[in-house]
């Protein structure tokens, strides 16, 4: 969610992957993790009018809100997942955004992680008041900008991203998810309740909003955010005690080498 709270703060990224994870038969789609510098001009523009466009519906019907809403989309996704200054080793500021892809190369959905200093109800940094506030605030992942393409909603896109996301928080080695959602949004918390999510407390923000006069175009209005929490269920055995299966092609080689050591072996004795 496009809102301005102490809690959009974001960082590093992992290296580019393509998920081999279960995908909704929509269409022949890729689930990519990106990186600081793997987004380019080329997929940030789509992803930026696809989040604007989601986020902010009905003032995007407007041709001139849909651009100026744009504009500050693409200037917070910059600076939360791209920026290079995102580029840390520690586990606090990491970030990832996991986009999905068509065949064709149209962006149709995305879903952001965060690891931020936050509460169990959600509360930032710049929210804690007190001592118990501090002693209960660690570094927890947050769920953040998930959009599907309104032509390949209701088919299991957006359950796909966040189950992306939350296989990677597990990776990172954190048991819990947090997101925040606005509360006039009821199909979205619908969605996360189905999916596991119980809310755990309310906050108050900003959201952007589009004016077609003065000389200030993006405008903050105050929101209410509700912040629902889930348990992610631990990683396979498989995936904690043992590396993964090889490819063919690395089994095979693998074969050849301890058949070259044999044969080695054989003709020393010789």
């Amino acid at each position: 969610m496009l809102v301005r709270s102490p809690t959009l703060a974001s960082s590093a990224l992992p290296a580019i992957t393509h998920s081999p994870r279960s995908l909704p038969l929509v269409a022949l789609l890729t689930l990519t993790r990106l990186e600081c510098d793997s987004v380019d001009e080329a997929l940030l523009s789509p992803l930026s009018e696809l989040t604007a466009s989601c986020l902010f519906e009905e003032e995007c019907a407007a041709d001139f809100k849909r651009r100026v809403l744009t504009a500050a989309t693409r200037e917070d996704l910059g600076s939360t997942y791209f920026a290079p200054g995102r580029q840390q080793e520690s586990t606090i500021g990491r970030s990832m955004l996991v986009c999905a892809e068509e065949e064709d190369g149209r962006v149709v959905g995305a879903c952001g992680l965060q690891v931020l200093i936050l509460t169990p109800d959600g509360r930032g940094e710049e929210q804690l008041r007190t001592r118990a506030d501090w002693q209960d605030a660690r570094e927890r992942p947050l769920l953040a900008n998930l959009v599907v393409a309104s032509d390949r909603r209701r088919r299991g896109l957006g359950r796909s991203l966040m189950r992306e996301c939350e296989a990677v928080a597990r990776e990172w080695s954190f048991d819990e998810m947090l997101l925040k959602v606005e509360v006039r949004n009821r199909d979205a918390i619908r969605l996360y309740g189905e999916c596991g999510y119980s809310e755990v407390g309310l906050i108050e923000a900003e959201r952007p909003r589009a004016f077609d006069f003065g000389l200030e175009f993006v405008r903050w209005e105050p929101t209410t955010l509700m912040c629902m929490r889930r348990e992610l269920p631990p990683l396979p055995p498989r995936a904690l005690d043992q590396p993964p299966p090889l490819p063919p092609v690395a089994k095979q080689r693998r074969a050849y080498g301890r058949w070259l050591e044999r044969w080695k072996g054989s003709s020393a004795e010789v």
